[in-house]
């Protein structure tokens, strides 16, 4: 434990301690906003998601809260945790959930189908 707390000391992370059977309340905020932001996208895709994908919902709202700026002026977490900034001329707005067709390389002959449907699942990496 002790490592762990001077890894996270130089990380700029500061441990502190909830009392046994008590709710960190800021936590359970941040946990009800994830979901909540989950949930919205769920009910605004025209479709059952298949459930292995489920996971991606909340890992695409997690990535868009944490885009956003927060209690720091001219920041957002990404750019505090990973250095990254988003770049918005590069960020394309397409809704999670969005049927799109991926072409496919130049197939042998034309009886051959020229693109595969794909779910689009959030912004990609390369959009920082």
């Amino acid at each position: 434990l002790k490592a762990a707390r001077i890894y996270l000391g130089h990380q700029g992370i500061k441990l502190s301690h909830t009392p046994p059977h008590q709710h960190a309340q800021r936590v359970e905020r941040h946990v009800r906003t994830m979901k909540d932001r989950g949930r919205t996208i769920l009910a605004s895709i025209p479709y059952i998601l298949p459930q292995k994908l489920q996971g991606e919902v909340y890992r695409a709202a997690i990535q868009h809260i944490n885009s956003l700026p927060s209690t720091h002026p001219n920041t957002t977490p990404t750019l505090q945790v990973e250095n990254r900034k988003l770049d918005l001329t590069k960020q394309h707005v397409i809704p999670f959930g969005t049927i799109i067709q991926i072409h496919t390389p130049k197939q042998p002959n034309s009886s051959y189908p020229r693109g595969e449907l794909g779910i689009i699942l959030g912004p990609s990496e390369c959009t920082y």
